[in-house]
């Protein structure tokens, strides 16, 4: 009974599986992935809002706007941002993204305090590896009243968070 089971399950879930990618790659798949995206993060420190998504949410995904908020409001603002990754590494417990890019990313104020480790404490570790092979801004904007002034950057470099080391390279 159990084998018969399991062949039932896997002759069910193997064209689930199979039509996964293409159901993902549709107006509706990537619609379900935003809204997901929101679900997960509803009440968080960094809650997302996510409008416009495009592209291959297996290879390249881009969105044409990217909301931050706090229990304040919304304190980041991305526009026309596009990731390029692999989702293989997924199965070694890392995430590559070949490429991590925007067109502005506005730091409207800073966000909230929250689950702060103290000082002297780490951050807590990723769930994953994370690898940025190329992390590009166009043009970065810091609100006055956290600056002094409004600066706007571009920015170009790469960077990896693991549970034994950050790294972080600009220009």
């Amino acid at each position: 009974m159990r084998r018969l089971a399991l062949l039932l399950l896997a002759l069910l879930g193997a064209p689930a599986l199979l039509a996964l990618p293409f159901a993902l790659d549709s107006d509706w798949g990537r619609a379900r992935l935003a809204a997901l995206a929101e679900r997960a993060t509803r009440g968080s420190d960094a809650a997302l809002a996510i409008e416009g998504l495009s592209g291959d949410p297996l290879s390249r995904l881009a969105a044409r706007r990217i909301l931050v908020s706090d229990r304040d409001g919304p304190w980041l603002e991305i526009e026309r941002a596009e990731v390029a990754w692999s989702p293989g590494a997924l199965w070694r417990r890392r995430l590559e993204l070949s490429s991590l890019e925007a067109a502005r990313i506005a730091l409207l104020r800073l966000p909230a305090p929250s689950g702060d480790p103290g000082p002297g404490r780490p951050a807590a570790s990723p769930p994953l590896d994370i690898d940025v092979a190329l992390l590009a801004v166009a043009r970065l904007e810091v609100a006055q009243a956290i600056a002094g002034e409004a600066p706007a950057l571009a920015l170009r470099g790469r960077g990896s968070w693991t549970r034994d080391e950050r790294s972080l390279e600009l220009e």
